[in-house]
This record gives C-alpha cells, structure tokens and sequence, in this order.
C-alpha cells in the first residue's frame, strides 16, 4: 500500500509518474481519487487498468463512443489486420524466392494477365460442350513488321503513292510563323509581266505586306483566276501570267487548272509552316519552272488525276525542284498520273536536331534526266 500512495501521491502533486513517466488523463488532474479510509471499496476495485499505467489508480468512467469506436479499431488491427499482413508478405517472399506456390497457381502473374487482357468468349454448342471462354493475352499476338516505303521511286509508281495527310491545311491568318513585328506574312499574288517597276496584284495579302509593299494591290479577281478563300484554292482558266508567288498558304493549298494556262514561273514558300501545293482538274499548265521552297517543314506537291504539267525550264536550275522539305517523297501522283522524262533526285540533306536532342533531315530534290542532268522537260500526264 505504500508503494501505491507514493505512485497516487505522485499524480496528484505532479501530475505525472516519475517511475513510469506517465501523463494522467484529464480526469485524473481534475478529480482527486477518493481516500481508501472514506470508502467501502476495495483496493482491488479502486485499481483500474490503465493504457498509461496498469498499476495506478484511476477514477473509472463509462467509456464514449468514440473511445469504444477507437478501442475495436485497435484491436482489429492488432489481431487481424496486421497479422494477415504479415502472412502474405511471407507467402509472397516465400514464392519469390523459393518458388512455392502456396495458392496452388501463379495469383501474382493472373491478377496481371486478367488487367491487360481480353475475354474471348467461345459458343461451341455444335462440339456439343457448354459454352466457355478464355483470356486473350495481346502481347501474345504475332509480331507483324511495319510498312516500310519502297526504296523505288514512289512517284512512278502511282498505285502505291497516296497523298500524305499534312498540318497546317490552312493559310496562316493569324501570323503564327511570321518572322517580323508587322503582323502576318502570307500571300498569294500575281506578277503578269517580268517587268520590275511592276505592281504585284494580291488575292491575299498580310498585313506585313501593306509595311514592305504598300503598293501592292488587293484584288479580288483577274482575267482568268480566282481564288477561294474558303476552299484554300486557286483556279486558273486559260490565264496567262509571268510569275505566280504565294507564301505561308498552307498545305492545304490548291491551283484547280481549266483549260489551258501558260505561267513562266510558280514558286511556293513554306516558311516552316506548309510549303506544299496540289494540283487538280482536267486543264493543262504550261510552266518554265515549279519550285517548293519548304524551308524547314513538312511540304510537298501532290497531283491529282486529270491533271496535265508540261513543265520547260528556262534556265539549268531545272524544271521541278523541292528544296529543304522535311518528308522522304517530294511528289505525289494519284492513281493514273505518271512522270515523263525525269525522276526526283535528293541532292541534299541538311541535319537539324530538336529538343530531345535528336537528329532529324531536311532534303532537297531536283528532277533530273536520264544522263544524271537537271531535266529541262518534264510532264506529269493522266490517263
């Protein structure tokens, strides 16, 4: 009994246990317990365990619910929780590393086949079965080896060329690839004659180009073509004109040919953005030379069925050249177009490297002749 009023003596001056180290509960400091002399009750009843101290003497009360609550939760984690856990850890390490299967199959290696897998569900009442099923693991599947392009020219053989599918379709309205402060730098307009003091006619016109040619005219049609802002396209019927200039007009570009046209030069500027034009209709286009200027992107010239390119060049740069375009097929035929007196050469490739760090090609092509010579005469004919 000495012993045990030093340990209630201590609780009460200090409110703590010295021997122990223990922290009384709040009832504890606030309520004295009662003087053994003063009372009827045992010395057994009056000790009651404690999570602190299971030899001092508290005040005991009816528990709230909450510490029921949290009772029941520590003992089901202490009796069930925690050693359930421990019996699959050993398991799994035991499976690990001993290779036994304790759960008569492979549970680890199932539970991942059924995520990533299929159910093929099989009817075969005919084999006179019940029906049944089973899982249908992807990575399983035969390796098949991509399409790679054929190593001949694609552009001869029109059967197996189909037009490539292109970003940037549109003109650049909005200025995003222009390299000035001005404001966007597209255009598409008409030099009728070599003349240098001649004014350019625009169908489109950036406002870039009302600072660096303010005299350039806008117009919405000539003599012959149009063009159709909606449909990104160009048509031309039986016109005549020196040079045809068009700059960040998308890949999406079009020049639609009814009859017969005679232009000296067309030249298309990419600026990165979509430096590829696509011929269509049933008209022929007379031309001393077809450049594609990609500059750094994806650009391209595609011609469709009907379509007839007598193309003459008026110096030894050739007649159709591709230069610095980002795809391995400068020209596209669709079916039942074919190249005449020339094939595509690629004559350079500049290395670029992107963000990564990889290394990527820009290429240059020239149609050149059967001698190995820029072509001067090149036709791209239909059927």
């Amino acid at each position: 009994m000495r012993e045990l009023y030093d340990k209630e003596t201590n609780f009460r001056t200090y409110g703590s246990n010295d021997e122990f180290g223990a922290f009384p509960r709040e009832c504890d400091i606030v309520r004295e317990p009662p003087d053994p002399a003063e009372t009827h009750e045992s010395a057994e009843e009056r000790i009651a365990k404690s999570e602190y101290n299971d030899d001092a003497v508290f005040v005991t009360e009816e528990p709230t619910e909450e510490q029921k609550t949290k009772k029941r939760h520590d003992i089901l984690k202490q009796y069930v929780l925690k050693p359930a856990l421990s019996l699959t850890l050993v398991l799994s390490l035991a499976h690990a590393a001993l290779g036994i299967d304790f759960l008569g199959d492979d549970y680890l290696s199932s539970a991942f086949t059924t995520m990533n897998s299929e159910w093929i569900e099989e009817h075969p009442e005919e084999w006179g079965k019940e029906p049944h099923g089973y899982w249908e693991e992807p990575w399983n599947e035969p390796w098949e080896e991509p399409w790679e392009e054929s190593p001949d020219d694609p552009w001869n053989d029109p059967d197996e060329s189909a037009f490539p599918e292109l970003d940037h379709p549109d003109p650049d309205w909005l200025g995003l690839y222009s390299w000035s402060e001005e404001g966007p730098e597209l255009y598409l307009r008409i030099y009728m004659t070599s003349d240098e003091n001649e004014t350019a006619k625009y169908f489109v016109k950036g406002a870039a180009w009302d600072y660096y040619d303010p005299d350039g005219e806008l117009v919405d049609e000539l003599d012959g073509a149009y063009y159709d802002s909606s449909t990104n396209t160009l048509t031309l019927r039986d016109f005549s004109c020196y040079l045809i200039d068009a700059n960040l007009m998308g890949n999406g570009f079009t020049v639609r040919l009814e009859g017969e046209s005679d232009v000296d030069y067309i030249t298309v500027w990419g600026a990165g953005y979509g430096g590829s034009v696509t011929f269509e209709g049933d008209g022929v286009l007379r031309c001393g030379g077809l450049t594609l200027n990609v500059e750094y992107g994806a650009g391209c010239i595609m011609v469709k069925n009907g379509v007839t390119l007598d193309l003459h060049a008026q110096s030894s740069s050739g007649a159709l050249s591709v230069y610095d375009t980002l795809l391995d097929t400068p020209l596209y035929l669709e079916s039942g177009v074919s190249l005449e007196g020339a094939n595509m050469e690629r004559i350079s490739e500049i290395p670029l490297e992107d963000e990564d760090g990889e290394t990527y090609y820009a290429y240059t092509y020239v149609a050149k002749d059967s001698s190995g010579n820029y072509a001067l005469d090149v036709t791209v004919t239909s059927d």
